[in-house]
């Protein structure tokens, strides 16, 4: 059983935490195995001279290495134009890609920022849309293996697997 941060999910939901989101949490709590940890609701800043850019990771999963896998969730309806994933906003279209990547960019460069720059930053993607089919993953710009969507839902667990694998806690690379 994956180790989950927050650990009582429970009091996530009491205090008004998304369902969906806390349905997966749960479901990957009992199917990822003790090699993995998975942080739900992760808040990140970085700090420019022109101002500071926030955003959130639904979930990072770590593995014994300390590799680390970005599960961004889009739940309900989404759209698939110009060449891109889209979830509709109140009427505003967000690239779902792009989201991902912003978030992964931002979390490097400030990792860099405050760490050697020899210091490795290992962190790979996954897009998990449980309500919808992803109708031609190619034309939206993704990589297939890193879109989980409604026909392959139940692979979500195999998938962080064989994308991030249990790692080695004794991997040099990895101990700094």
């Amino acid at each position: 059983m994956a180790y989950i941060v927050p650990s009582d999910i429970s009091q996530l939901a009491l205090s008004g935490g998304h369902s969906m989101e806390l349905d997966t949490l749960a479901d990957l709590k009992k199917s990822l195995p003790a090699d993995y940890t998975v942080f739900h609701g992760v808040h990140w800043a970085r700090d420019y001279a022109g101002g500071t850019s926030f955003g959130e990771i639904d979930f990072v999963v770590v593995n014994r290495s300390g590799e680390m896998l970005f599960i961004e969730q889009k739940n309900g309806p989404l759209e698939e134009r110009n060449g891109s994933l889209v979830k509709v906003y109140s009427g505003s279209p967000k690239n779902v890609g792009e989201q991902i990547h912003r978030s992964i960019n931002k979390v490097r460069d400030k990792f860099r920022w405050r760490h050697d720059r020899s210091v490795p930053f290992e962190v790979s993607y996954l897009i998990y849309c449980p309500d919808y089919r992803v109708v031609n993953v190619n034309a939206v710009g993704l990589d297939g293996d890193r879109v989980v969507d409604g026909s392959t839902r139940d692979e979500l667990t195999s998938r962080i697997e064989k994308l991030l694998g249990p790692g080695n806690p004794n991997d040099e690379a990895h101990r700094k």
